[in-house]
């Protein structure tokens, strides 16, 4: 049974520790995990690495971000009281906010900040650009692996083998920038238009930020 501030007042399977949420909103970010509309939170394990999925209520009025981005690359306005699923994550921004994941992780109960629009959680290290203090959030809990009820569940789950080398490739096309907002993006759209236009198929990816759907919009849209 979901209660309306989406967590369910009951243990599930009567484990004290373990709980059934319905989140209002899931970031961006875990898109690729295609998770289901009810999730399985665990109250008392920690949450240590960078990918963890972490089960926020928001807490603060305003923020650096009034928005957060979904997993269609909406973005839908924060308010107080909505349960949201973002990733612990590191952001180095030099026209934003910088965080880290804390040292000692994250466990229900706790109050960390929302680092990102696309749902990057953490502890911010400096707030730049003029910008207000990111949110504050506080943690339901942690959404547990499939696999295991005591292991978080990470974004690695969806990712893709690492390759050390590539035995057969297209012609690969790099661009590297000083910082944000250099032009990296608008450079690679450009670059994509013009194979586009004379006949080339083109995939790309953007290995920096922090998973926003919004850049890969464009790169889509451009090569149509």
């Amino acid at each position: 049974r979901i209660k309306k501030d989406g967590v369910t007042s009951n243990p599930v399977g009567g484990e004290e520790y373990l709980k059934k949420i319905k989140p209002d909103l899931t970031s961006s970010v875990a898109r690729h995990l295609m998770l289901e509309s009810e999730l399985m939170v665990n109250t008392r394990i920690t949450a240590k690495a960078a990918g963890d999925l972490i089960a926020i209520k928001v807490i603060s009025p305003e923020g650096a971000y009034d928005t957060f981005e979904i997993v269609t690359g909406e973005e839908k306005e924060l308010r107080v009281g909505q349960i949201i699923i973002g990733a612990l994550g590191v952001r180095f921004a030099e026209r934003a906010i910088c965080g880290r994941v804390p040292q000692e992780g994250v466990a229900a109960g706790d109050i960390i900040e929302i680092l990102s629009v696309g749902g990057i959680l953490g502890e911010s290290t400096k707030i730049n650009y003029g910008l207000k203090p990111p949110r504050k959030v506080e943690v339901i809990g942690i959404v547990i692996s499939p696999h295991h009820s005591d292991v978080p569940l990470n974004l690695r789950e969806a990712g893709i083998p690492w390759l050390t080398h590539l035995e057969k490739s297209p012609p690969l096309v790099l661009v590297v920038g000083t910082s944000m907002d250099a032009g990296k993006t608008t450079t690679a759209a450009h670059i994509i238009s013009g194979f586009s236009d004379r006949g080339y198929r083109v995939a790309a990816i953007k290995f920096t930020g922090t998973s926003r759907m919004k850049d890969l919009g464009v790169f889509d849209k451009i090569g149509k």
